[in-house]
């Protein structure tokens, strides 16, 4: 269950010759209520509040707005704490909390909580509210009226609706989505969505793991979860966190994932995995944007002339990560190389893990002969190309680098196979 202990800080009772009502906090003296309950008054008028402790105040009634059935309200009042508004996809399902002052004992005094789940959202309706949610067991009479003006809190602790309207059998509210426009052109900040961080991944991640190996890969998913957010991972990569690619700002990838549950769990655990991976085996992942991991001496082949001479090579991978929706493993990659070799993307010493919705994704590495075909198509005038032995780049699935690390049976082991595997998926047969 939510706790709605930040909740109830901002949270004010409203006292208006329109009847009683909730407001919140929202930037430094400043609330933010429903219009409706003070619609008898007008701008600049003065009604009364007063705080849980039961400290009564006085605010003025400032900018209202018709479409969304919202207010604000000005106040001398020195308050600490202002609600954190959020601009998010609000997903039918998710739990909600939320504290306000209904018409009854405690509503009049300390306020009282409701807990329930979000039934609907519809981004085209044509009331002021959009976002239906239940009630729970509570029977929702008159008295609950004055729940009007609350926060509508998510897991987080951040606000994203204000509830307006009470019906027989539901709540509506009004998603801050839907208030933005109003509140910051009003100068109140709303912020938009972020993704959560590692640490809510890390046990359903391993959990599969025998004790040892998962030990030691959750203590080194602690460190990622500590350096890195998918947020960050998001940042960076925008919509080429997936491939083919997604046309997408990150405020409209936040949503999508949002939107879709397994893929956005599936993006992070991949990464999760991957980073920690590579922490495991003595790689660098404090640049997000050029993971490495060093091989050590490697012996391998290159062209001098007409000549092929054998040599030993400090090699270290960049690593990139791709998660796709595509089921083959073979088709995909191959798009993927001939696309990105157009482009000039494909370096020497590269290694393109990829990892799927499809728990079979990647099972079997990328054929000999069908790398061999890739290189030599994208080869330049030959260019020491199809040098048996030669490093060029490397494609492989999460899937390959999971099993590796399941079969191990400790941390050591690890570290040997990791780096074995990735110099054989470089090199050309």
């Amino acid at each position: 269950m939510i706790g709605t202990d930040e909740l109830e800080i901002v949270t004010c009772l409203v006292s208006s010759d329109s009847g009683k009502g909730t407001a919140i906090f929202v930037a430094k003296g400043v609330l933010l209520t429903c219009r409706h309950v003070v619609e008898d008054l007008t701008v600049n008028d003065e009604i009364q509040l007063s705080i849980k402790s039961g400290t009564p105040f006085k605010a003025r009634i400032g900018p209202v707005c018709t479409k969304t059935d919202l207010a604000l309200l000005y106040t001398d009042y020195d308050n600490i704490k202002t609600a954190t508004l959020i601009d998010c996809e609000v997903l039918q399902g998710i739990p909600y909390a939320s504290h306000g002052h209904p018409d009854t004992i405690n509503g009049n005094t300390v306020g009282e909580q409701l807990h329930g789940t979000v039934t609907h959202f519809e981004t085209t309706i044509v009331n002021e509210h959009d976002v239906s949610l239940s009630a729970g067991n509570l029977t929702l009479n008159a008295q609950y009226r004055g729940y009007s003006g609350s926060g509508v809190i998510n897991s987080k602790k951040e606000v994203f609706a204000i509830m307006r309207y009470r019906n027989d059998n539901y709540l509506s509210a009004v998603s801050i989505r839907k208030a933005a426009e109003f509140l910051t052109a009003n100068n109140i900040k709303v912020e938009d969505a972020v993704l959560g961080d590692f640490g809510e991944y890390l046990n359903s991640t391993f959990n599969s793991l025998h004790q040892a190996i998962r030990e030691h890969c959750i203590r080194n998913g602690r460190t990622v979860s500590k350096n890195v957010t998918p947020q960050q991972l998001l940042n960076q990569y925008k919509g080429n966190l997936i491939y083919p690619g997604q046309v997408k700002s990150v405020k409209d990838m936040v949503t999508m994932l949002m939107q879709h549950n397994n893929l956005n769990t599936g993006i992070w655990q991949s990464w999760l995995r991957l980073l920690t991976y590579v922490l495991m085996t003595g790689g660098d992942i404090s640049d997000i944007s050029k993971i490495t991991l060093p091989l050590g001496d490697i012996l391998v082949t290159e062209l001098g002339g007409e000549e092929v001479d054998a040599i030993v090579l400090n090699v270290t991978v960049t690593l990139n990560l791709y998660f796709t929706e595509n089921t083959d493993f073979d088709s995909i990659t191959c798009e993927y190389l001939y696309e990105k070799f157009d482009d000039g993307q494909i370096s020497d010493k590269s290694c393109h893990v990829f990892d799927s919705v499809d728990p079979m994704f990647g099972h079997k590495l990328l054929s000999a002969n069908k790398k061999r075909s890739i290189v030599g198509n994208i080869a330049s005038g030959g260019g020491g190309y199809n040098v048996p032995g030669a490093l060029y780049f490397g494609v492989i699935s999460l899937m390959k680098l999971n099993s590796l690390v399941g079969d191990s049976d400790e941390p050591a082991e690890v570290k040997i196979k990791f780096k074995q595997i990735l110099t054989d998926v470089l090199k050309t047969s």
